[in-house]
């Protein structure tokens, strides 16, 4: 997986200007915005009319505000409209890389323009860098916004949970440059108790995030490495270990398989912590599909863990390097319990996985989804600033005959009420 690309300065007066002499140390040159200072913005409309302020950092020029457009799939940043005039719309990844989304002579900038934006805040900075982009006010902070980006925490949206994160203290604009197969890079601005971060940075594009257009003509290059590297390689299928363990807690016989250095669960647990739920919501399902919890709560049988991003990787490695299956996706489930699969004529499950598309429970009471189309698999979670849970989630699904595995970024909120449920796959510890 590509390295994050972190740039971090720690000076602390904010700066306008380059140093007097480019060779002058950064930690000795003096800079400030005077409180009279300007900047020169120019103007851009968009095919729907919306006209934009620009503003030229370094040898670019860009949008000084995020795009408004009504194109393609979007929303309203925190789910209000009245956001849009400041924040701009959240745009999923499909949208954003269109072709002419864009005005006419301007394009999404690549995962290079947005290290180059970096670059000129390194070179012409003395400062915290996320005060050069950010609009103070919007930040809940003092910096000064000197270079005219006018950044604004527009948080993103989350389509698998419908859910809205991260409003007023988190920003990230896509790039053009994918970074695997269902992520891309772009530009993250965050703020946490004490700590500001500026860095280029790849997410799910699954998710919907603001877009800054940068002016010019779009690189013939603006996919990533990623998608012209060769495949990964295959190797001779090793058929799984299969057998099975009890769960002490309650009796519960599963199945497990052994799959490269790793056992895995070949069942969804159903053991009934205090919050758990029917798949759909019909105790009906209980038995072949398990229960959904929510993710940070949910507890494995002694000797087990919930597997880490690390282990959904290695996972997903092994089981593409040796399949015997056309895809991945059905290496990895139990066929005849996926309706749109079943009539593919493929065969698959070499691995005894067996994943079940048990949907996901909304934090909405009583509202489910997905049943029949999607498998989520909780991973470890870990608590963030705003006091709810990240970590990994496995994706499996089918939808209108596209089938799809991958990473995704689980979120919780801060109470049951607020947080997502899905199945669980535990993994036996060593």
């Amino acid at each position: 997986m590509p390295k994050n690309l972190l740039i971090a300065l720690t000076c602390s007066l904010m700066l306008l200007s380059a140093c007097k002499s480019h060779e002058e140390p950064k930690e000795t040159c003096e800079y400030y915005c005077q409180s009279d200072c300007t900047q020169t913005f120019g103007e851009v409309r968009d095919q729907d009319g919306n006209i934009y302020k620009t503003i030229v950092i370094g040898e670019e020029t860009w949008m000084a505000e995020s795009y408004r457009r009504k194109s393609g799939t979007y929303y309203h940043a925190n789910n209000d409209a009245q956001n849009d005039a400041a924040y701009g719309l959240l745009y999923d990844f499909e949208t954003a890389v269109s072709q002419d989304f864009c005005p006419p002579g301007w394009h999404l900038p690549t995962q290079k323009d947005f290290a180059a934006l970096l670059d000129t805040l390194d070179k012409q900075h003395c400062s915290d860098m996320l005060g050069g982009l950010a609009v103070p006010a919007a930040w809940s902070s003092d910096f000064l916004h000197d270079f005219g980006f006018g950044a604004y925490p527009a948080g993103e949206y989350l389509a698998t949970n419908a859910t809205y994160s991260h409003f007023g203290s988190a920003v990230f604009f896509w790039s053009a440059t994918r970074a695997e197969a269902n992520t891309a890079y772009g530009l993250l601005l965050t703020k946490g108790e004490g700590t500001m971060d500026i860095k280029v940075d790849f997410d799910y594009t699954g998710k919907a995030h603001p877009v800054r257009c940068i002016a010019g003509p779009a690189p013939l290059d603006s996919q990533s490495d990623a998608e012209t590297e060769g495949q990964i390689p295959h190797e001779e299928y090793v058929a799984p270990i299969i057998g099975s363990f009890i769960d002490e807690r309650d009796g519960t016989s599963y199945k497990m398989t052994t799959i490269g250095e790793d056992t895995w669960m070949a069942e969804n647990l159903a053991y009934a912590e205090d919050k758990h739920y029917s798949a759909n919501g019909s105790p009906d399902n209980d038995k072949e599909y398990g229960y959904l919890y929510h993710c940070e709560k949910v507890t494995c049988p002694a000797g087990w863990r919930l597997p880490s991003l690390e282990d959904f990787e290695k996972l997903l490695y092994y089981v593409e390097s040796h399949r015997l299956s056309d895809s991945l996706f059905f290496a990895l489930i139990k066929k005849e319990a996926w309706p749109e699969a079943a009539g593919t004529g493929q065969n698959g499950n070499e691995f005894a996985f067996a994943a079940l598309p048990a949907g996901a429970k909304l934090p909405q009471a009583n509202s489910f989804l997905l049943f029949g189309q999607v498998a989520y698999f909780c991973g470890q979670t870990s608590t963030t600033e705003f006091n709810s849970s990240k970590g990994p989630l496995l994706n499996i699904s089918f939808s209108g005959s596209n089938p799809e595995v991958s990473i995704q970024e689980y979120y919780s909120g801060t109470n049951d009420a607020l947080s997502p449920a899905y199945s669980v796959r535990c993994i036996k510890e060593r």
